[in-house]
């Protein structure tokens, strides 16, 4: 989804392209009201202009969503410091070799150095509402935490052969049935990479394969090999060559990984509800061309 993204991360900002005031009516026409605000066709064109690969609707639920928040954020009485944004100012002044150079982007795209701060503000402000609304409602179950224990609790080393079709995988499975070379057969017939190398795709662990290679690869015995794996990189032999226990400091980057990238699934789904209560809460009434 368009905003999802910038929720997440940097609250949605755009400082875009600039369309020129116009005694056009249609550039001034109300497509969504929020409460007691508006979003003007002109608005919804000004960002879609720089978003081109996302539909006019998407894009205005997330300004109504960027609306909402703020009128929440005003409502809540969240104040941002003013040295909070001299601090992302001075960074932004930076990336420049000059004041001078800095005001010239900043005159190129239709703003000045105090528009811009009072943008940085208001972006800051919607984030320090969403940590305080959605940070406390994520939780991260034992159950979860014990699961990613356990599946980084070794990595494996197999041997593969990739086709693409089930047909040649099941030829190819007859023949080590028949007591052929694994390894011959890979480099052979893989369309893998790792088929120069007789199918060896090294160490990994549960997470670094896709889910239906790992789940089989990892139900193996060494010396094992597997029946036909369909992916969507196609059809997979696999052999289990060997186990180990993943080394102590590698273990405890990895669980430190995993229960991050839980926590942002997490938080992404927590504000998704969020979001969904301020709406439910909310007067807002979108154009019929965009519903």
């Amino acid at each position: 989804m368009y905003v999802r993204q910038g929720l997440l991360f940097v609250i949605f900002f755009f400082i875009g392209i600039t369309i020129p005031s116009s005694g056009n009516c249609e550039i001034n026409k109300i497509v969504a009201w929020v409460n007691n605000d508006v979003i003007t066709l002109q608005e919804l064109n000004t960002v879609a202009e720089a978003n081109s690969t996302v539909s006019k609707k998407e894009i205005l639920q997330g300004l109504i969503e960027q609306k909402l928040i703020l009128q929440e954020a005003i409502k809540q009485e969240i104040e941002v410091s003013n040295e909070q944004v001299n601090e992302i100012m001075n960074a932004m002044k930076k990336q420049f070799p000059t004041e001078a150079a800095f005001e010239d982007a900043l005159l190129k795209e239709g703003i000045n150095k105090g528009e811009l701060a009072e943008r940085y503000k208001e972006n800051l402000t919607k984030q320090q509402l969403i940590r305080k609304e959605v940070t406390g409602r994520v939780k991260i179950s034992p159950e979860k935490i014990n699961k990613i224990r356990e599946d980084f609790s070794q990595e494996i080393r197999v041997r593969h052969i990739l086709v693409k079709s089930a047909e040649e995988a099941v030829l190819i499975l007859a023949k080590i049935d028949r007591g052929e070379d694994f390894e011959v057969l890979a480099k052979e017939c893989s369309i893998c990479p790792s088929g120069k190398n007789g199918g060896d795709l090294g160490f990994f662990h549960k997470y670094q394969m896709i889910p239906e290679f790992s789940g089989v690869a990892f139900s193996l015995k060494i010396g094992d090999v597997s029946q036909v794996v369909k992916t969507n990189l196609g059809y997979h032999i696999i052999k289990m060559i060997e186990k180990r226990e993943i080394p102590k400091d590698k273990f405890q980057t990895l669980i430190q990984e995993q229960e991050e990238k839980l926590r942002k699934e997490a938080f992404e789904k927590e504000i998704e509800v969020w979001l969904k209560e301020l709406k439910e809460r909310a007067y807002v009434v979108v154009d019929e061309e965009y519903r």
